[in-house]
């Protein structure tokens, strides 16, 4: 039987005009349309399948590892009539002649997750546990947060320097969202940090983010 593909209301939702045509190795699933592949669900999956485009959206971008984009749908989900589409990504998916590639890959990949939860751990919002040898450094660092007592979290960007772009006699742009749910100064504690130890700056970055 021949793969069905996604109906005109899916392809609506995610703003694809293009005819789709199934993808040989998309086991009867997934079908491209333009540089988007849809990629069909059984209703079980749909939940999961929404977290983990969500969890991987919120990524910061790698020199050392692609995902391919999670795209919403007009609704804001990124499941819709059972259906999930992701930035279309060409290459092969043979191992062989390729695992140094495909272990580095996941080194990297990994280590952003850890990244992700090293995070939460400084918040207080995690607490993990540390080979022997690291418990001491590991309760050193734990003894060395303070409270900041009770902030107004929000949505912020993490990651300013580097995703602004300035132009003369205009408003800056804001690019690659990174988002946190954090207190604004967090945003902007990140961004002199990078000023200082990317950017050589020095208590002139403090002052200019109005923490100095």
């Amino acid at each position: 039987m021949a793969p069905t593909p996604p109906p005109p209301s899916v392809l609506a939702a995610f703003s694809l005009t293009t005819t789709p045509t199934p993808l040989p190795s998309g086991q009867g699933h997934s079908f491209l349309s333009g540089t988007t592949v849809l990629k069909y669900l059984n209703p079980s999956d749909a939940e999961e399948a929404e977290w983990i485009s969500r969890t991987l959206s919120l990524l910061p971008p790698s020199p050392h590892f692609t995902i391919p984009t999670p795209i919403p749908s007009s609704t804001g989900h990124y499941v819709y009539g059972n259906w999930t589409p992701t930035q279309y990504c060409p290459g092969t998916d043979h191992p062989v002649g390729h695992w140094e590639e495909l272990f580095e890959a996941a080194r990297k990949f990994h280590k952003a997750f850890e990244e992700a939860q090293a995070d939460r751990v400084a918040w207080g919002e995690e607490s993990i546990s540390v080979i022997p040898s690291l418990a001491p450094l590991y309760e050193r660092l734990l003894s060395l947060r303070k409270d900041v007592g009770v902030v107004q979290a929000q949505l912020v960007h993490g990651d300013l320097s580097g995703n602004m772009l300035f132009r003369d006699g205009k408003p800056a742009v804001v690019i690659d969202f990174s988002p946190f749910w954090r207190h604004v100064d967090y945003a902007s504690a990140i961004a002199v940090m990078d000023g200082i130890a990317d950017f050589g700056e020095g208590e002139g970055v403090l002052r200019a983010a109005g923490l100095g």
